[in-house]
């Protein structure tokens, strides 16, 4: 069932008047429900983060729970109205999509208002990921893929091999952001980038759209896309250390982060100029990956670290 939502006084600034949903064969909430699955959002051209930060960031269509309407919808307006933490991704025209239902519309077209659609609290359970949840979903677009430039452009590439654990991708994200590396690009196996649990943790860093994101099939065709580039593999045994990194560096350079337990691939490791350690303490044979690329991103921003780390031989290819 569907009808329009009420909160008191509806926010002046609304499009048209909010949706509302009850029923879980709504069309509405169906398309939805497909924006759980990576297939659903490549058909749809659309993703979704979870979480009121990202109303103000030119979402493109936003569910509310109802309980949360009820209580703040003038407070959700208001973020939408006064946005500011918008990325070049909302600036971009891109293809309309349809909900089912002509009061909730997606144009595709930048600077529109989204519609706004309030489901069921039970109904938002069902899709929500989160234990302690907002009650906000906010619909995002997908970068458009043709005519996508097909190789890296930045000046500091990172390139995840097969990382599967999702909270590590999104402090990955975060991290790239905090020191300036422009370009991710992900080899096959590892986990979709816009699934809504690394979209919330990279706390938007994917949403703004600063990151070029690249993805490729093989070894040969990450060598392909990082033509240019010195690459780096992370390596129990490496060659080069942290503390000579910059020594060894071109201007142009690319870093590889293997599997959690796996490490970097065989194949992968074959196409890299260089093999790369992170020294510690010989108790240790393993890092986080998002710590480890936390490590070589400061290192690479700021210099090498202080003399005195011990020079043992350590994995940079990490356990959670």
């Amino acid at each position: 069932a569907v009808g329009a939502a009420a909160a008191g006084a509806p926010p002046a600034a609304l499009r048209t008047e909010a949706l509302e949903v009850t029923s879980k064969g709504s069309r509405v909430y169906r398309k939805l429900q497909q924006l759980l699955t990576r297939q659903g959002r490549q058909e749809m051209g659309r993703y979704f983060a979870e979480g009121a930060k990202f109303l103000r960031m030119g979402p493109r269509t936003v569910f509310v729970q109802r309980s949360r309407w009820m209580e703040s919808a003038p407070d959700i307006e208001a973020m939408l109205r006064e946005g500011g933490e918008e990325g070049p991704a909302a600036f971009r025209d891109v293809g309309r999509l349809s909900w089912g239902h002509k009061a909730l519309r997606d144009s595709g077209l930048a600077g529109e208002p989204p519609g706004v659609c309030v489901l069921d609290d039970e109904l938002f359970d069902q899709v929500s990921e989160q234990e302690q949840s907002q009650g906000v979903i906010c619909v995002f677009a997908l970068p458009p893929q043709s005519g996508a430039t097909s190789w890296a452009t930045g000046r500091r590439a990172v390139v995840l091999d097969g990382v599967r654990n999702s909270l590590n991708i999104g402090v990955i994200m975060r991290t790239m952001e905090a020191f300036e590396a422009t370009t991710l690009v992900t080899v096959k196996g590892t986990m979709d980038l816009y699934s809504p649990k690394v979209v919330r943790g990279s706390m938007g860093a994917i949403v703004r759209g600063d990151l070029q994101i690249l993805s490729a099939g093989d070894a040969d065709e990450l060598k392909s896309m990082l033509r240019g580039y010195k690459i780096f593999a992370t390596a129990l045994e490496g060659e080069v250390g942290t503390s000579d990194l910059h020594s060894h560096m071109t201007g142009k350079d690319a870093f590889v982060f293997g599997h959690e337990g796996l490490g970097v691939s065989q194949s992968v490791l074959e196409v890299a100029d260089a093999r790369l350690r992170i020294p510690m303490s010989p108790q240790v044979n393993s890092l986080n990956v998002g710590v480890s690329v936390g490590i070589v991103l400061h290192t690479v921003a700021h210099g090498a670290p202080a003399s005195g780390v011990p020079a043992s031989a350590a994995s940079a290819a990490a356990v959670p």
